[in-house]
């Protein structure tokens, strides 16, 4: 977790080389930076009593979207493309992020 924060300079760089016409990096600078600030949000509060709502906030949003990132990444299973890498990289940061999620539910749960 606590590495993880360092992901949020890896998302200001990836929208940075976004924004300069870059075809990749837009999408997941966005999940990569979200996966740095509740790793590092997550990290400072990880022991304060019911935290464990919050994460269940975020995870009520994120686990749809990260499903539905996964349906939506099997037809790309065999064309290589830009879109094709980019979806790959979103949906790991997002499967990053849900399993940091859960982590912190289910401990924080366990402690209040």
């Amino acid at each position: 977790m606590w590495y993880g924060s360092f992901c949020l300079f890896l998302g200001f760089g990836l929208i940075g080389i976004a924004f300069l016409g870059a075809p990749i990096g837009a999408m997941s600078g966005m999940s990569a930076m979200m996966y740095g600030a509740c790793s590092r949000a997550f990290y400072i509060f990880y022991r304060r009593p019911r935290i464990w709502l919050l994460a269940l906030g975020f995870g009520v949003i994120l686990i749809p979207c990260y499903i539905g990132l996964v349906c939506l990444g099997i037809p790309f299973e065999r064309r290589l493309s830009w879109w094709a890498i980019e979806l790959l990289v979103v949906t790991s940061m997002l499967g990053l992020t849900v399993k940091l999620l859960m982590s912190v539910i289910v401990y924080n749960r366990r402690i209040t």
